[in-house]
């Protein structure tokens, strides 16, 4: 079975999302304004973080989580 990267609503934090690769949880989503959009987003583990719109922030998820777009 392929492990898929996912987005989820925060439970706990309105207007946030939670990302998932498989069951694992390998980074947040948020509203940050910055150069290149409204949305920000950070990995987990690996101190990464990116900004631009929440399309492109969670394509980066996919480039360095699954090396796919």
């Amino acid at each position: 079975m392929a492990r898929k990267i996912k987005s989820k609503r925060s439970k706990t934090r309105k207007g946030e999302y939670e990302v998932f690769f498989g069951k694992e949880k390998v980074g947040d989503i948020f509203k940050s304004k910055n150069d290149l959009g409204e949305w920000a987003g950070t990995t987990v583990d690996r101190n990464q973080s990116v900004g631009g719109k929440k399309w492109q922030v969670l394509d980066w998820f996919f480039e360095i989580f699954w090396g796919v777009k």
